[in-house]
């Protein structure tokens, strides 16, 4: 199989709070370096703010175009002719990736300071699914736990 590489993207999102305990959130991203596709994920948030923690769970949804498809989860022409696991090239479209569930805790250590834990479940769709390296070597079924400190440069807002 080909070597990817490093993927740096650029994009913009924007986040909307229709209530104090629920949050829209919506990103578009290009890829600049391994990649130069479009993807494109949403989210909706139920959000609780006990004292020095926020808290939140919700749906997301992703959608990707053919370039950024093809380069994560397609096969060429050489890799099929290489590879024990794919008989033949597999070309994808532009179309769904994931849809799933995220859930996230972070703590205010300090004031401008934040302790974050998230994990999600993400369930892979359409022609993503249906590719040879989610059906052969990978799952459908995808899971992610991951930490960070943040910092804010803005006065905080909770």
């Amino acid at each position: 199989m080909r070597s990817i590489g490093w993927g740096l993207e650029s994009g913009a999102f924007m986040n909307a709070w229709p209530t104090h305990w629920i949050r829209f959130h919506v990103e578009g991203l290009r890829g600049v370096t391994a990649q130069s596709g479009w993807e494109v994920n949403s989210g909706l948030d139920f959000v609780h703010h006990p004292k020095s923690w926020n808290l939140a769970i919700g749906p997301r949804f992703s959608w990707s175009d053919a370039k950024f498809n093809n380069t994560y989860f397609g096969v060429i022409p050489g890799e099929a002719a290489a590879s024990p696991y794919f008989q033949r090239p597999y070309h994808l479209s532009d179309g769904p990736r994931f849809a799933g569930v995220e859930a996230s805790a972070e703590y205010k250590w300090l004031p401008r300071w934040r302790l974050t834990v998230d994990a999600s479940y993400h369930r892979l769709l359409g022609q993503v699914a249906d590719s040879p390296l989610v059906r052969q070597v990978g799952s459908p079924d995808q899971f992610e736990v991951s930490t960070g400190i943040r910092f804010m440069l803005g006065k905080p807002s909770f």
